[in-house]
């Protein structure tokens, strides 16, 4: 039997570990910025806000102003009716 070259010169080479991220793979690209969460300029003020409770009140301030703002327009209106008839 003819002895086969690769199995007679196989070394045994060492295993080396790989030094592991966050994740599990690590782009070796040293340009490459570390990715983190997207901040989000771009919100309105009522949903940067976290608390529920905050919002709702913004929300009744502005249904109350809403409201008043109406009331003025019909009352403009009614007073400008009484003064044309």
């Amino acid at each position: 039997m003819i002895p086969h070259p690769i199995l007679e010169s196989e070394q045994v080479l060492p295993v080396i570990s790989l030094a592991s991220s966050s994740n599990g793979r690590a782009s070796g690209k040293s340009w490459k910025l570390e990715k983190s969460a997207t901040v989000r300029s771009q919100l309105p003020e009522g949903l940067k806000t976290k608390r529920w409770e905050d919002r709702m009140e913004k929300t009744k301030k502005q249904q109350a102003i809403k409201k008043l703002q109406a009331e003025l327009k019909d009352e403009k209106q009614a007073e400008f009716q009484r003064h044309v008839t």
